[in-house]
């Protein structure tokens, strides 16, 4: 197990134990390529804003012509698009397919990538400067 520092403590584990990961695997925890049946936890509606800056802050970058994110999972590309329309913010979503899977790509258009900043509070200081140097070229 090894400890990252950061503000907020991040473990990250290796199992090389057959029944530690069986164990982890039955209690419901995502483990290697089980990426594609990651949900959406339940939390409350005035937090969903923040997963949504999470998962761009971590996952985000250039999709087709505009800003977003590819997924292997269902539900979070549901949760994204349900947010980007929430928010009222034009994007697209294109499924494509590798090795046998169905992945998710959705995005915003540069068109919309500076009402994608002021709507959604990313952290992340180069995507957020990618976002914004982007857009401005699409003004141009």
């Amino acid at each position: 197990m090894r400890r990252k520092e950061k503000k907020n403590p991040l473990y990250e584990v290796r199992i090389e134990s057959k029944i530690a990961y069986e164990f982890l695997k039955n209690k419901g925890f995502t483990i290697g390529r089980k990426a594609r049946i990651a949900k959406v936890p339940k939390m409350p509606k005035k937090y969903e804003i923040y997963l949504l800056a999470g998962l761009l802050d971590t996952d985000g970058g250039k999709k087709g012509n505009g800003f977003g994110l590819s997924t292997a999972s269902e539900y979070l590309a549901s949760f994204c698009i349900e947010m980007f329309q929430k928010l009222k913010l034009s994007h697209h979503s294109c499924p494509w397919h590798y090795k046998d899977h169905i992945y998710h790509q959705i995005y915003v258009p540069k068109r919309e990538m500076i009402r994608l900043l002021k709507a959604i509070p990313l952290k992340n200081k180069e995507k957020i400067n990618f976002i914004r140097s982007s857009a401005s070229v699409a003004q141009w």
